[in-house]
């Protein structure tokens, strides 16, 4: 072979060689590319996720933000109580939609945080309770979590000769209620603490060591024009130090009426379910009764009903 016919084919050959490894880098930039992409794309959407999950959580925390107020002190308690009430501002009130239909008109209006209805009855409105021990400063908190609502507290009591014979004419005796029946107590009781303290006679007052709470369980769920369900409150009861926590009927009963008898020490309540499942609780659904006795050392809740033969 001649010298310029080696010297093509060795063109040839250099030619090919330079041609091939392009074509293979060519390739192996075309196999990296979509991996790269879906690196990418992962990253993106790993981002798009945590920022949807701190989203919802930001929204969660807005919902059940809340504020501590000032501490209640009220006698013969050994512990001085922290109401943890819904922080409401401009940005979030549309959650609380019974705040927003208890607004006045220039939107300043809000239920009280805690506050006598009578004797060791108060109304209120409150995510969570703060048990302060006063002899020791320890704390205890009422609710594992802030997503209740406490609209009301009652601490069973007996009161012997509130006031002297010739203020009997200006005692004040509450009418009973559907919605607070605490209300019948004793004839002639002071209605406020403060009415309590200025009785001519000295008042003799014993508390039971509980504490009951009507506790709505679903207060930002918003009902159905003709349901009322998650309107509904469940009875809780716990001891004066916000401990032993209980529910006093099962889940799917709510309470109607309650009625304390300071004269024999005991507490009745009234339940319904929704045991036609139509969302309502209406005068068609099942009641059921219940007791507590107060004057033993241990009150627990008994279930009675006189219609039932088998009870």
């Amino acid at each position: 072979m001649s010298y310029d016919n080696k010297s093509k084919h060795r063109q040839i050959l250099h030619s090919g060689l330079f041609l091939g490894i392009g074509f293979c880098a060519l390739s192996l930039s075309a196999c990296q590319q979509p991996d790269n992409h879906n690196t990418t794309t992962d990253q993106a959407d790993n981002i798009s996720q945590t920022n949807s999950t701190e989203d919802t959580t930001a929204a969660n925390s807005a919902q059940v933000s809340t504020k501590t107020q000032f501490p209640h002190y009220i006698d013969k308690l050994p512990t001085l109580l922290h109401p943890i009430t819904p922080f409401i501002t401009s940005e979030n009130d549309g959650i609380y939609d019974e705040l927003s239909s208890l607004k006045s008109r220039d939107n300043n209006y809000y239920p009280s945080i805690f506050s006598e209805n009578t004797p060791y009855t108060y109304n209120s409105h409150m995510s969570n309770l703060v048990f302060e021990n006063i002899a020791t400063g320890t704390t205890k908190t009422l609710l594992p979590n802030n997503d209740f609502l406490i609209q009301q507290m009652f601490i069973p009591f007996v009161s012997s000769s509130p006031i002297s014979q010739q203020d009997q004419s200006d005692a004040v005796t509450v009418a009973p209620s559907q919605a607070t029946n605490e209300n019948e107590l004793a004839q002639n009781v002071p209605t406020t603490e403060a009415q309590r303290e200025s009785a001519d006679v000295e008042t003799v007052t014993t508390l039971f060591g509980r504490m009951i709470y009507h506790i709505n369980e679903t207060p930002y769920q918003e009902n159905d024009d003709d349901q009322n369900l998650f309107s509904q409150q469940a009875l809780y009861m716990s001891d004066d130090m916000g401990g032993a926590l209980n529910k006093l009927h099962p889940d799917n009963e709510f309470v109607q009426q309650t009625k304390w008898m300071p004269q024999i020490s005991r507490y009745y309540f009234i339940t319904q379910s929704d045991s036609d499942d139509n969302g309502n609780i209406n005068e068609q659904d099942k009641t059921y009764n219940y007791q507590i006795d107060f004057s033993t050392d241990e009150p627990t809740v008994k279930k009675y009903d006189f219609t039932d033969e088998s009870l």
